[in-house]
């Protein structure tokens, strides 16, 4: 985790140099980014216009997938669906699911979006639905506290990342 001395030093590095030829220049700035992001305790990406300036291609895909699985849970309510229609659905569920589990995470936002993912699963209750939505729901909130020991350590383990890379859960994917 960065500190804000660490930050200026990499600053004042990359400054200095901007004249010569920096082969490198675009990680840097992404790594700048990064640790100004996590230093400053905001969510990884805000714009989805700048998303290949924000994250490592992987991510993007993972960010991505994660919205698009996000969306499907919301849209999942509007019913009644024909099976044509069900079967759709699965099918983006499947898609977007396929591309967090193949594609390796590089940031801690796609290790977020990842284990959010995972925890709906492994808990598999109604209220672990919403670990891919809203986590602020009062039906999450209490299905979490009464919930067992290693599912709320699983949970905090997520808040703690969030809170370490600077990703607002309420807003991933949304």
């Amino acid at each position: 985790m960065p500190d804000a001395a660490a930050l200026a030093i990499k600053l004042n590095l990359f400054e200095s140099r901007d004249d010569r030829n920096l082969v490198r220049a675009n990680e840097i700035v992404r790594q700048l980014a990064v640790d100004g992001r996590r230093l400053g305790q905001f969510r990884a990406l805000t714009d989805p216009e700048t998303l290949e300036e924000a994250q490592p291609v992987q991510d993007i895909k993972i960010t991505q997938a994660f919205a698009t699985r996000r969306s499907e849970f919301e849209n999942a309510a509007r019913g009644p669906w024909t099976q044509e229609q069900e079967d759709a659905y699965f099918d983006r569920v499947d898609a977007a699911e396929t591309v967090l589990l193949n594609t390796s995470a590089a940031t801690v936002e796609g290790v977020i979006a990842k284990l959010r993912v995972s925890f709906l699963y492994r808990v598999g209750t109604d209220w672990s639905d919403l670990a891919i939505s809203n986590t602020c729901d009062p039906k999450f909130v209490e299905g979490l506290r009464m919930s067992d020991m290693h599912h709320r350590m699983a949970w905090g383990a997520i808040e703690d990342l969030a809170r370490i890379g600077g990703v607002n859960l309420a807003e991933q994917g949304a």
